[in-house]
């Protein structure tokens, strides 16, 4: 459509990124006729425009996401007219109120889903054009055996692939000096950062590692030094700074092949 022509547009399609969910009463449901998983959902619309562009960019999950809804829209509760899309609720003591989530599925599913990731992309960058965030997001887009060969300008049915959130973000973080990496790739990501001195570190193996953090002020002062035994999957490491000066800080998490450092600030 008209809106969707601009060059700054990111334009968005759709897959599933799963087919089936449990309604808020135990029912299950499928969409498994409609669409097999990781598959392009028959709704994403598909390029080119008319003037030849290749069209959408990307595409982000669009089936059977999880979302809010109104609270006050009494066709999303167990005994709505809506109750089969329910899926889990939330009761807030403090206001004495309940609050609903339920299924939800489109493009209008994927293409928040993409916004929220640009936010993040901004947060780490606020300086970010569109133009650049669209490099960061196609050159780092998930291509799999579902998406098949994708050329470089991208294609009209998947666009550039699936999008990366993680990637878009490490390689933009590479880019801004926050993080740098020697020897074997280690897969890691901090945050929230800046921080208050609270920080998480998860790291992705494939096996059972000994890893070590270190963190050092700008003055190359080492102020932390901890051992980490890391097992096969994603693992969380909670890092106090709490008790550290204000400032920005280098965190260092090695393996005995390589190793990662990440620029922090302690707010």
């Amino acid at each position: 459509s008209d809106m969707g022509a601009a060059d700054s547009v990111l334009l968005v399609g759709a897959y599933a990124s799963k087919v089936n969910f449990t309604d808020i009463n135990g029912n299950p449901w499928t969409y498994s006729g409609y669409v097999l998983p990781f598959r392009l959902v028959p709704f994403s619309s598909r390029g080119p425009y008319l003037d030849g562009r290749i069209k959408p960019d990307i595409t982000a999950p669009g089936l059977t996401l999880a979302t809010a809804v109104s609270s006050y829209d009494t066709t999303y509760t167990p005994a709505g007219s809506s109750s089969a899309y329910v899926i889990t609720s939330y009761f807030d003591a403090v206001n004495n109120h309940t609050y609903y989530y339920a299924e939800f599925s489109g493009t209008s599913a994927s293409s928040p889903a993409t916004a929220g990731i640009v936010a993040l992309l901004l947060q780490a960058d606020p300086t970010l054009t569109p133009s650049r965030i669209k490099d960061l997001i196609n050159n780092n887009a998930i291509k799999d055996v579902y998406t098949g060969v994708i050329p470089p300008s991208g294609n009209n049915n998947w666009g550039h692939g699936k999008i990366n959130a993680y990637g878009s973000l490490k390689q933009l973080l590479l880019l801004l000096g926050t993080y740098s990496y020697a020897g074997e790739p280690i897969d890691v990501v901090l945050f929230p950062n800046p921080g208050s001195g609270s920080f998480n570190i998860d790291y992705s193996s494939n096996k059972d590692i000994d890893l070590i953090i270190e963190v050092y002020n700008m003055l190359g002062g080492k102020v932390k030094f901890e051992k980490w035994k890391a097992g096969s999957g994603i693992n969380r490491y909670k890092l106090d700074l709490s008790t550290q000066s204000k400032g920005t800080y280098l965190v260092k998490l090695s393996s005995a092949n390589g190793f990662a450092t990440i620029k922090t600030i302690v707010e």
